[in-house]
């Protein structure tokens, strides 16, 4: 069955879900009401006088098959009851097995599923993923070590497996039929425990219990993408490096995702503050950042890390201005700019020292210059408190309600306080969704914008995307798009010349794996990968005895591959319908226009990196 049907029927069975008893309870009535008058005119023709509750008592008898035999011409009402009655009974105690051996009901149905996804903690983060996965039509197991935990329930209602155990255990990752997953997603809330997940699952993918090694071409084409969630922000920069540097990516492949940084970078989409061109002037864009914490601190890098982009190959850069209010902005600011060295070329800083609930925050004062116009084009409110973001950003509409500086509150769920601010009822919701309606939106906050923080980052499509594996691999590919423009090939000649969204599954999988080997190959040349933080140090270069290394290793790869995939080799010219290639040969009998190419895509490698945020060092230097 294909998502769209596994997903229409997953939305009839949710309905059916709630509908279910009541119906059922209707139809029993209906039944003993037509068996009651069945056996009432049964007794009639045959002359006998029966009081009505034993006839009563016969009509509940029929949903035992107690009743249902009798002599004589049978009328309609009655041999209708004595068909419908047993069915309803047999449903509702079918039904009642289900429920009582439903445990032993989701082991049978795991072990015939294949590329599902495991979600190992059913905190917020994990249920919002799992639900959202389930009603895109994937299967889903769901890990959890709490046997209270209320959402447990919930799951198993929503069809879900949910297994309770500690997800770092082998066994119940070998359960939950990890080797046969296509993601594993740990986010239970503790970052070691998170990663203590991904290190058992890839003992369990790569290698079997008795230290054999698996067979390559089991996951050869699709290892298990294992996402972790790094809750601290400087543990997730060091981390990041680790992704593309993982070893073994035949089987396994591993990323990390920061439901801060993917917070940032969707804010940012919707609420983009760098609409301004070349022309403009220092100090044009002037953002107010309330709260310094981990959702603040990557607000502000990411937002400077793509100013910078915009206008690096400018001559005259210009600056945005960000003032920061805390109870320790200074101290935070001046370690912002030790974590990024080139962020004050970019960025201007003013950070105020000040409560939140004092008289001179509260006054408003500091929001306009000398002729009362408002000195921000977007306020951002990080604080981690709801209940002080909700206070605080109210405090500021009622300064701001004539202008239209839009204040962006930092909410953690989607419902209580952000939906007062979005102005939503439940008939709202329910008539339209995620959408207002038309009569609440004109009530509601006009220029406050609650975005939910949990709603808007966990979901898979952004949780895949944000990996710094599928950003290499995008990046990849655009360059790839580039290169073939540039070469005058167009979709028509080339069905790889298409956006990432509408490329073929096993092309995307291609970029996946060269991204996923860039860490193997510079292993090979002594070299590592590193965060990127300086932005204008100069992109490191391979030496040509190093691109004639690495060159040969890249096509080799690239020869498995298409191996691997059914690919034969032809003399003739490249066959995509019949997987003919005249490529398909070893490095010495390569064309040598084919090995320029390979060696091209070794030296993109620093800027492909660079783009992503990374780098290439040696690791002797005194040795390069």
């Amino acid at each position: 069955m294909d998502t769209i049907g596994y997903s229409k029927m997953k939305s009839i069975k949710r309905l059916w879900h709630y509908f279910e008893w009541p119906v059922v309870g209707f139809l029993g009535f209906i039944v003993l009401l037509i068996g009651y008058i069945g056996f009432r005119s049964y007794w009639t023709s045959l002359g006998e006088v029966r009081s009505h509750s034993d006839v009563l008592y016969q009509s509940l008898q029929l949903f035992v098959l107690e009743s249902g035999s009798v002599k004589g011409p049978v009328n309609v009402y009655l041999q209708s009851a004595r068909w419908f009655a047993p069915a309803i009974a047999a449903y509702t105690a079918f039904q009642a097995f289900t429920v009582i051996f439903r445990e032993q009901i989701a082991i049978l149905r795991m072990l015939r599923l294949h590329n599902h996804v495991i979600i190992c903690g059913l905190g917020q983060k994990g249920f919002l993923i799992a639900k959202r996965y389930d009603d895109q039509g994937t299967r889903v197991i769901i890990i959890e070590n709490n046997e209270a935990n209320d959402l447990i329930g919930v799951c198993k209602d929503l069809g879900m497996i949910v297994l309770t155990g500690n997800a770092t255990n082998l066994e119940v990752l070998q359960r939950a039929r990890v080797k046969n997953a296509k993601h594993l997603i740990a986010v239970t809330g503790d970052d070691g425990v998170n990663a203590e997940v991904a290190v058992n699952a890839r003992c369990l993918v790569v290698k079997d219990r008795k230290g054999k090694d698996r067979k390559k071409k089991d996951r050869k084409r699709h290892p298990l993408n294992c996402i972790i969630h790094i809750c601290e922000p400087q543990l997730y920069n060091l981390l990041r490096e680790r992704e593309i540097a993982t070893e073994l990516v035949d089987a396994f492949r591993l990323d990390f995702f920061n439901v801060y940084e993917f917070g940032a970078q969707v804010w940012l989409e919707q609420f983009p503050i760098m609409k301004a061109d070349s022309k403009m002037h220092d100090g044009e864009v002037h953002i107010l950042l309330i709260g310094l914490g981990r959702m603040g601190e990557s607000l502000l890098s990411t937002a400077a890390r793509q100013w910078w982009h915009k206008y690096m190959h400018y001559q005259t850069k210009p600056k945005m201005k960000f003032t920061i209010i805390d109870r320790d902005a200074e101290r935070k600011t001046a370690l912002i700019c030790i974590k990024y060295p080139r962020i004050q070329e970019v960025c201007e800083f003013n950070p105020i020292k000040i409560e939140l609930n004092a008289p001179d925050f509260q006054n408003g004062e500091f929001l306009f210059d000398s002729n009362r116009h408002c000195k921000f084009k977007a306020i951002f409110v990080c604080l981690h408190d709801e209940n002080r973001c909700l206070i605080t950003s109210l405090s500021l509409y009622h300064h701001l309600r004539m202008h239209k500086i839009p204040i962006i509150v930092r909410m953690d769920h989607g419902t209580g306080l952000a939906t007062l601010i979005r102005g939503e009822t439940p008939y709202d919701k329910e008539q339209s969704g995620e959408a207002t309606s038309e009569n609440a939106q004109a009530d509601s906050f006009h220029n406050l914008h609650a975005l939910v923080l949990l709603d808007s980052t966990c979901k898979p499509e952004l949780i895949l995307r944000g990996s710094t594996h599928e950003i290499l691999a995008r990046v990849i590919h655009e360059e790839y798009l580039a290169d073939r423009n540039n070469k005058g090939e167009t979709p028509e000649q080339n069905k790889a010349m298409v956006p990432w969204d509408e490329l073929l599954d096993y092309l995307k999988e291609s970029n996946r794996q060269q991204a996923d080997y860039i860490g193997l190959r510079l292993k090979k040349i002594d070299c590592e990968i590193t965060p990127l933080l300086d932005w204008r140090e100069p992109l490191f270069q391979f030496s040509s005895k190093e691109i004639e290394e690495l060159a040969p290793m890249e096509h080799q790869r690239w020869l498995e591959e298409r191996l691997a995939d059914g690919w034969k080799h032809s003399v003739g010219p490249k066959d995509i319908k019949n997987k003919l290639s005249p490529l398909l040969v070893e490095w010495k009998h390569l064309p040598e226009e084919s090995k320029d190419f390979a060696r091209d895509t070794i030296r993109k490698i620093p800027h492909l990196l660079a783009k992503t945020g990374f780098k290439i060092i040696k690791r002797n230097p005194q040795q390069a």
